[in-house]
């Protein structure tokens, strides 16, 4: 019947410095060619970046599926939810380590935000 599901408020309640990221992937592709860390060439790491990415879109396009379907069983839909989360948290770790070396920044420091956020 073509429903739109509503959003799931956890994918769109960010905090405010999430905000910051790459706008385009040609930006996510200048950032990895100036970054000499990676033992794979541009084009792979770009192309496993990608694949990352259709992996998170796949995975909430599942998601949002589930969400529109009467009678899901709860544990599927958590199931579900928490492999987007799971997906989308490599990309996002990945991502922002490239961001931080655009700003010269010590990626470093992000893992300790992101495992203090966890532990929360």
């Amino acid at each position: 019947m073509g429903l739109e599901p509503l959003p799931d408020i956890d994918f769109n309640i960010r905090a405010g410095n999430t905000l910051v990221g790459f706008a385009t992937l040609a930006d996510v592709k200048q950032a990895v060619s100036k970054d000499m860390r990676s033992l794979l060439t541009s084009e792979e790491t770009i192309q496993r970046i990608e694949q990352n990415a259709r992996d998170v879109e796949r995975d909430f396009d599942t998601f949002r599926k589930l969400q529109t379907q009467l009678k899901v069983d709860p544990q599927d839909m958590a199931t579900v939810k928490k492999q987007v989360r799971l997906t989308l948290q490599d990309l996002d770790a990945e991502l922002d380590r490239y961001l931080a070396s655009e700003y010269g920044i010590d990626a470093s420091n992000i893992k300790f935000v992101k495992r203090k956020e966890q532990e929360e």
